[in-house]
């Protein structure tokens, strides 16, 4: 049998001592755990709103048959003519709804086109100069919503066909555009 320790002081006061040194180390890490959880939701919110804002800076890119696809069934476009403007939109934005383009100058003053299909702000939207004949802000041609650069490039060719683009004119026109709505699932 062996025989029992007996306990001192000073036993006691290290038990004791050890006891609090591990409550208080324990309240130090769940105090340090609630300062870093707390950090750690205010960073991804703030990295939430900066990917929300640069997404929205950015813009839609489409693919061609989404447009294609968008053009016929939620804007009424005629398929016959889905090519050249799936075309023109290539040759313009790139696909790009907030692309902004700069061109030569119109009377002295250059100027640029806006959204996804690079209407002019000399001719069609208001930039702070020129004719606003779509009146809207060519901001406005830049953000996700396409219906207002619909109507606005509908207007435009209205008026002038598709001659009034320099990349329809340039990469579209003539040309055998079959390809750019090939393989497009077009049905509504």
């Amino acid at each position: 049998m062996t025989p029992k320790r007996r306990r001192d002081s000073s036993d006691v006061r290290r038990r004791s001592f050890n006891f609090q040194l591990r409550r208080f180390l324990s309240s130090r890490t769940s105090q340090k755990s609630i300062r870093t959880s707390t950090m750690m939701r205010s960073l991804a919110a703030v990295l939430l709103v900066v990917i929300s804002l640069s997404a929205s800076c950015q813009g839609k890119v489409y693919s061609r048959c989404k447009l294609a696809k968008e053009l016929k069934c939620v804007y009424g476009f005629p398929q016959s003519s889905l090519a050249n403007w799936v075309c023109l939109v290539q040759a313009a934005s790139s696909f790009n709804t907030a692309a902004v383009g700069y061109y030569g100058a119109i009377a002295s003053r250059p100027h640029k086109g806006y959204g996804l299909f690079q209407i002019s702000d000399y001719f069609w939207c208001n930039s702070g100069t020129g004719m606003n004949g779509c009146s809207i802000s060519c901001a406005k041609l830049k953000d996700n919503n396409i219906a207002d650069d619909v109507k606005c490039a509908r207007k435009i060719f209205g008026r002038q066909g598709f001659n009034a683009w320099p990349g329809w004119r340039n990469k579209c026109n003539g040309k055998n555009l079959s390809s750019y709505t090939r393989g497009c699932k077009l049905t509504c």
